[in-house]
């Protein structure tokens, strides 16, 4: 009974930690949010041509901002993807409610998208232009990151108490280390052709579990790199795991793994 109220205790704890964590987390994204916004505003100042649209919190419409007061805007609604098609009345947002921030300046589309699912308007949008919007973007995707890592190792830690961990830089070494009977497979990772004709260069670092089966559970990409780079590794992690299966290798034990790739080109 003692140690049943132990572990509803360490439980709640958790799930109170997890709470709070969310919370921060989004504070983070909305402090950042309000930044890009009272950017973007800012320059509307200069530029009264410029279009501001909007999303508020727990809505899916956009909104484009017709008139700005100290914590208000009234707005328009809008029906994407057509920017110019937009309802007559007026609409009242609150200046914290907003979650998202679509900056239009000279027919070059600049947002901010919380959100992973693209929104209607992304199809017009070019890149940030702006290095101001630039540090926003990528301090929003460090945050959502960050969270993402915090939310992955306390899931693994559930399902994997005590699990032995491995880290290394070669993915094939990591894991025919896990091997019972000396078996040595390889598993090259191939540097994309586009990476390498875009000059992408730095590191991957993804965390797996290698079961007993040899099969690969709870991949998770710590920091990714574009131009297939990530993708390139993922590959090799996975047709490491089947080279296991057609070997019919054994694994000793359910083993957690982190590699860290680097790309550099000679």
């Amino acid at each position: 009974m003692i140690k049943f109220k132990i572990s509803l205790f360490t439980v709640l704890l958790s799930c109170t930690l997890l709470t709070l964590s969310q919370e921060d987390y989004q504070s983070q994204i909305m402090s950042k949010v309000r930044e890009g916004l009272e950017y973007s505003l800012g320059l509307k100042k200069y530029n009264p041509k410029d279009i501001i649209i909007v999303q508020k919190l727990n809505s899916n419409n956009f909104y484009k901002i017709v008139d700005v007061h100290e914590n208000i805007f009234e707005t328009n609604k809008l029906n994407p993807p057509d920017l110019g098609d937009y309802e007559g009345t007026i609409s009242v947002i609150e200046k914290d409610s907003v979650i998202s921030v679509l900056w239009i300046k000279k027919k070059k589309y600049q947002s901010i998208n919380i959100k992973k699912e693209e929104i209607p308007f992304r199809h017009l949008k070019s890149k940030f232009q702006n290095e101001t919007f630039i540090s926003i973007e990528a301090e929003i995707n460090e945050i959502i990151t960050q969270h993402q890592n915090e939310i992955y190792i306390k899931q693994l830690e559930t399902k994997y108490p005590n699990i032995k961990t491995m880290k290394g830089e070669n993915v094939a070494d990591l894991i025919n280390k896990a091997a019972n009977d000396g078996t040595i497979l390889s598993a090259p990772i191939i540097y994309p052709l586009e990476a390498r004709h875009n000059n992408t260069q730095g590191v991957v670092v993804i965390g797996y579990v290698v079961t007993k089966n040899g099969d690969i559970d709870m991949l998770h990409v710590f920091k990714g790199l574009e131009d297939g780079c990530t993708e390139s590794v993922i590959e090799a992690i996975k047709n490491m795991a089947q080279q296991f299966k057609d070997n019919d290798v054994k694994v000793k034990e359910d083993i957690y793994m982190e590699a860290t790739v680097h790309f550099i080109l000679q």
